[in-house]
């Protein structure tokens, strides 16, 4: 745990570097989704790893790339480790960040919801 780090109370405009300080989000909650922490990681690059439930869960049977299920309990150390070591380099974190653009930025939604105003 000597890389473990906790923060509080970190402002809104440092959530992108916060994100980007780590390699993999672990988000362990089996009752709560967490759906902007789950986009917001993807979008800085991180990739995450939770439970069946909430956006992990949506977002993993669209075999989305960076988003992986904890299969096991206790949290399976040696996956975290093989997962952060696979998105270590830029490119790998540029490609998560241009997927999320690309699939879930506000551009897109603004297009789908245009489109359906528009079949009304």
């Amino acid at each position: 745990y000597k890389k473990t780090r906790i923060l509080h109370a970190v402002d809104e405009r440092q959530m992108h570097e916060f994100y980007c300080q780590g390699d993999v989000l672990i988000v362990p909650s089996k009752y709560e989704g967490f759906e902007l922490v789950t986009a917001e990681s993807l979008s800085s690059g991180v990739p995450v790893i939770g439970n069946r439930v909430g956006a992990i869960y949506t977002l993993y049977n669209k075999k989305t790339e960076g988003v992986y299920i904890l299969e096991k309990n206790p949290i399976e150390i040696d996956k975290i480790k093989e997962i952060a070591i696979m998105y270590k380099n830029r490119d790998s974190k540029k490609r998560l960040h241009n997927m999320m653009v690309q699939n879930y930025s506000e551009k897109i939604y603004s297009e789908k919801l245009r489109a359906l105003l528009d079949e009304r």
